[in-house]
């Protein structure tokens, strides 16, 4: 009984503790956070979050922004201060965006 046990979850997909991403892969480091944008830098660089915990700022030079309805919309230079977003992000010398999903 042990074995099919064993078997059953080692089948199972992986699971996150929060939504689901709509393009980012999921992954042991990947993150979550949620919240409204306070500020952006100049060329959308970098992103600072009001999050539940206060606020983040986020790297997100490299990362893809997708819209209300799934479609991506570019990249962080389209970012605007006031809307709410949904963030995937890793940590290595700094918190690095993986994905942004505006709500």
């Amino acid at each position: 009984m042990g074995t099919l046990l064993a078997l059953a979850l080692a089948a199972s997909p992986v699971v996150a503790p929060f939504p689901a991403p709509k393009v980012a892969q999921i992954s042991d480091d990947l993150k979550y956070a949620s919240g409204v944008i306070a500020a952006v830098a100049p060329g959308g660089v970098s992103v600072v979050v009001n999050t539940p915990a206060g606020p983040v700022t986020f790297i997100t030079d490299k990362v893809q922004v997708i819209g209300k309805e799934g479609g991506a919309l570019g990249g962080s230079a389209s970012l605007q201060v006031g809307q709410m977003i949904r963030i995937y992000f890793f940590v290595a010398d700094g918190a690095r965006a993986r994905e942004i999903d505006l709500t």
